[in-house]
């Protein structure tokens, strides 16, 4: 995660928010996508959002090395999170705290609010192929809060 220390208005909300840039990197391993996000395992990428640190903007940013599968974000369906629960979570946004600003075929926007209490975000980035295959990665959001 490289977090971007100003803060600045959010596009089409009255939150500010700290910018947060998160890579998606897919690669391809014996013809089985091998997932990164910033570098380390789905299981191990954990954005920890420290208490009372406000909202932030993250940015989602693909780097697809699959050699010619052609991924891109699944823009119908972008984004899935549930609140304390395992991986992978429910389809749709099931908490208050996160809404999808933006998506193109290699970058999505959410903002997180985190605010009120403590709490795990369980999120999947749901992709495409060239040929309408679905394809998905499962890490975390630890939410600390702002109580």
């Amino acid at each position: 995660m490289t977090t971007v220390k100003e803060h600045s208005q959010v596009y089409g909300t009255s939150l500010t928010a700290t910018k947060t840039k998160v890579s998606v990197e897919a690669k391809l391993d014996s013809g089985t996508i091998v997932w990164t996000v910033d570098s380390k395992p789905p299981h191990n990428a954990k954005l920890d959002l420290p208490n009372k640190s406000g909202a932030y903007e993250i940015v989602f940013d693909l780097d697809d090395d699959t050699r010619g599968r052609d991924l891109r974000f699944d823009c119908s369906y972008p984004f899935w999170v549930s609140e304390n629960v395992p991986c992978p979570p429910p389809r749709g946004l099931h908490t208050d705290q996160i809404e999808v600003l933006a998506c193109s075929q290699h970058s999505l926007t959410i903002i997180d609010r985190n605010d009120g209490p403590a709490r795990n975000l369980r999120y999947q980035l749901n992709f495409r192929d060239g040929r309408g295959a679905r394809e998905q990665v499962d890490p975390e959001i630890i939410n600390g809060g702002s109580v």
